[in-house]
């Protein structure tokens, strides 16, 4: 296996300017700390959603469904669309308008530096199930995401998969009822979007979050019964980058080896 390494959310994301978060099992918890983490090292960041969240007073607040927030706005701020009137959570703007205002903000020399923005973005919901399974549009995953992080809930390693704790669990009905453990996992992540053609130009982090048992085994279980490259079906394209990751993302304290 691959070294080992230690660190916080940005460290685990290779200081990406453009993150995005999906899956299921803490993505909300991920995103805010990953923006606490970059606003701490003196970058000011955007955080957005390309489904719905619930409003968050922590974040300054953006709204507009086509205009990225001004660069004089208070920081971190969180770009929404609006309020759906039957939750009251905030809808977020397309990912059009996600993907122009980071390509534009790239064009014109925002991103990199110091001081210039960073984005972290949630890219899909899961019901506040423990598993995600996606439908034929999802996830909402901008295309300029420089990193994806397919969040895992880790208290289910070890445990027989039942249909409450997954999200759409008729996308892979042969998953309930398995120990999920290092061979369920790797079929999981070969029906996942790291595999997915359209999403193959992006690095990529799995992250086991909120893990009960020691990161060190379960990183040590997933590498080794990890699947040789040609047995990824041929439709599926490999990722430019993928870690595998895993610990406590509202402690910030993350564990991480390299796939390749």
């Amino acid at each position: 296996m691959n070294s080992i390494k230690y660190g916080g959310l940005w460290e685990m994301t290779r200081h990406a300017k453009a993150v995005t978060f999906i899956g299921a099992g803490g993505k909300t918890t991920c995103v805010k700390q990953l923006s606490a983490e970059i606003q701490a090292a003196g970058y000011p960041v955007v955080v957005s959603t390309t489904t719905k969240v619930f409003p968050d007073p922590t974040f300054f607040r953006w709204q507009s469904t086509d205009f990225p927030p001004e660069e004089t706005v208070e920081y971190p701020c969180f770009w929404f669309g609006g309020v759906e009137k039957d939750t009251g959570k905030w809808y977020g703007p397309s990912l059009t308008a996600v993907d122009r205002a980071i390509f534009d903000a790239s064009d014109r020399g925002i991103r990199g530096g110091t001081g210039k923005r960073s984005w972290v973005i949630e890219g899909d919901g899961a019901r506040g199930k423990r598993l995600k399974l996606w439908n034929a549009l999802e996830p909402q995953i901008p295309q300029s995401s420089e990193c994806v992080v397919l969040v895992v809930d880790g208290s289910l390693w070890g445990r027989r998969l039942e249909a409450d704790d997954v999200h759409r669990p008729e996308r892979f009905p042969e998953l309930i009822g398995e120990i999920f453990y290092h061979e369920s996992f790797w079929r999981y992540l070969a029906n996942s979007p790291v595999f997915w053609p359209q999403y193959g130009q992006m690095s990529w982090v799995v992250f086991l979050n909120q893990s009960s048992v020691n990161t060190n085994e379960m990183l040590e279980a997933m590498w080794r019964f990890r699947p040789g490259i040609e047995g990824i079906n041929e439709s599926m394209k490999k990722p430019a980058h993928l870690r595998l990751a895993a610990g406590q993302a509202k402690e910030g304290i993350i564990q991480w080896c390299d796939w390749w």
